[in-house]
């Protein structure tokens, strides 16, 4: 099936302390520049169920490995449709590490298209744009030898990888998923806006 979202270089990963709040059910404002827009839109953490309680046994042996630097990476994958990652496995993993005032260890994972990236004005610009950024950079932190080189090689590359968010069929298809959430939302008890339900079905 067609990638959703393609096109998109993934941003760095953050507002890690976003991925310790888990609201079931979230309707957001997408104008970008109206209220409601959040800090953790572009490149944010986002979980996929609520981290364990802070005194809870898991989260505690995690806070001595956060605390010794022997904490696994919280593993993400990148979902290009709302340019945020998605914690797939390390909820408290993550929780621990905040706890202890550090960053965690990041391991991020996304699916790539190869497109030809066409010679043309723009192109030219971007690559003298991107020069010009390394030597700037190089000239404030001289030791950043390997990261801009990373850079440059990215941005003189014949094809350029874009991340994708691959979609796959639901066996039974729109009907099966609605009444799946219709189920959820009744047995959950979150409350949710009728507005905002009637939109998430009917995408």
């Amino acid at each position: 099936m067609p990638g959703i979202g393609a096109g998109f270089f993934p941003e760095p990963p953050c507002g890690l302390d976003a991925a310790l709040r888990f609201p079931p059910f979230r309707a957001e404002d997408w104008s970008w520049a109206g209220p409601g827009v959040l800090p953790e839109r572009s490149g944010g953490v986002m979980p996929l169920r609520a981290p364990a309680p802070e005194n809870d046994s898991r989260v505690k042996a995690w806070r001595k490995h956060a605390r010794d630097g022997t904490l696994p990476p919280v593993l993400l994958t990148y979902f290009t449709l709302v340019e945020r990652w998605l914690v797939v496995d390390g909820h408290d993993r993550l929780h621990a590490a905040l706890l202890e005032g550090r960053e965690p260890p990041l391991l991020g994972l996304w699916s790539v298209i190869e497109v030809p990236v066409v010679e043309d004005l723009s192109t030219l610009f971007r690559r003298e744009g991107s020069l010009k950024a390394a030597e700037l950079r190089l000239r404030a932190k001289p030791g950043d030898v390997d990261a801009v080189n990373r850079i440059l090689l990215r941005d003189h590359e014949a094809i350029q990888r874009l991340a994708v968010t691959r979609a796959f069929p639901l066996r039974g298809g729109a009907a099966a998923w609605k009444a799946e959430v219709t189920a959820w939302r009744k047995g959950s008890g979150v409350e949710v806006a009728p507005d905002d339900w009637e939109t998430f079905l009917s995408g």
